[in-house]
């Protein structure tokens, strides 16, 4: 907190030399009216946001060593945590986040599959995710009892994946194998 005193001295830099009156006229009654009006407005503006930055600190500092516990579990002490890097997904992460999308799986698989005559849909998939959290490849093979609606499964559920965004990880490739089945009866 010892810094935060200091920063509150800031705004007195405003004035010229010799002008302790703070009204931006240079402290001499024949000085440029025109410009102290918006000296006075700067400095409202940087005082307005110093005061927001430092009511700001405290609760980021409160929320550091939680995100930083939590996010570094089973690792050293965490040092230089929490200093603006995203958390880092695992492989169960990103598998979870792909069966969180198992709905809208399903919505794929009736909307191209069953509606279109098929009683059984099996979909499985492989994909393969950078550590920046970026999908590199997607491996889908749709099975259909009948009908003709695999390629449109694909296509959907390719699309579904790629529009996860997944958060960067630790590893440099993680992939993550997922199957689903949906029936009508």
């Amino acid at each position: 907190m010892a810094a935060a005193s200091s920063t509150a001295s800031t705004p007195h830099a405003l004035y010229g030399s010799g002008d302790s009156s703070g009204d931006g006229s240079g402290g001499s009654p024949g000085g440029r009216s025109g410009s102290s009006g918006a000296r006075r407005l700067l400095q409202g503006i940087l005082c307005g946001a110093l005061a927001l930055g430092l009511a700001a600190a405290p609760a980021r500092a409160a929320d550091a060593p939680a995100a930083a516990k939590d996010a570094g579990k089973g690792k050293g002490k965490g040092k230089g945590k929490g200093k603006g890097k995203k958390p880092k997904g695992t492989a169960a992460t990103l598998s979870q986040m792909l069966t969180d999308k198992s709905s809208l799986v399903q919505d794929c698989a009736v909307l191209h599959g069953l509606d279109k005559g098929a009683d059984r849909v099996d979909i499985s998939t492989k994909v393969t995710i950078n550590n920046r959290g970026q999908v590199i490849s997607i491996n889908t093979n749709v099975h259909l009892d009948r009908g003709e609606g695999g390629p449109k499964v694909k296509d959907c559920v390719d699309t579904l994946i790629r529009s996860i965004t997944f958060p960067p990880n630790e590893a440099p490739m993680i992939t993550i194998d997922r199957n689903w089945t949906v029936a009508s009866k």
